[in-house]
């Protein structure tokens, strides 16, 4: 359990730090009002993150043995910086549910 929060906080640590060096970059190309500024910087933050946070799920996502899958996971692998991907667990399935989907078979 406690691995499962370790790799959470690395995935998200990594995410938010790349983010926040992409809002970084983007808004030192800007010559906007100094009152207006921090607002700026604030939405390209969130936007920087949301769009690498989704990026790199889009990558991880990518399935079948083709050599662009391969690709889009390694490349998904390279950019979480060695973070593994995303947790996934299944969720057990009741007793009850197992034997009313027998039923109709």
């Amino acid at each position: 359990m406690l691995r499962d929060r370790f790799l959470f906080l690395w995935r998200t640590g990594a995410q938010v730090v790349i983010g926040a060096v992409v809002a970084f970059v983007a808004a030192r190309g800007f010559n906007i009002d100094p009152q207006i500024q921090t607002y700026v910087e604030a939405a390209l933050f969130g936007l920087g993150v949301a769009a690498y946070a989704f990026v790199v799920h889009w990558l991880e996502t990518r399935t079948g043995d083709s050599l662009l899958a391969k690709a889009a996971r390694a490349l998904a692998r390279l950019l979480m910086v060695g973070a593994p991907p995303v947790l996934a667990y299944k969720q057990p399935v009741p007793e009850a549910v197992k034997a009313v989907r027998e039923s109709y078979r």
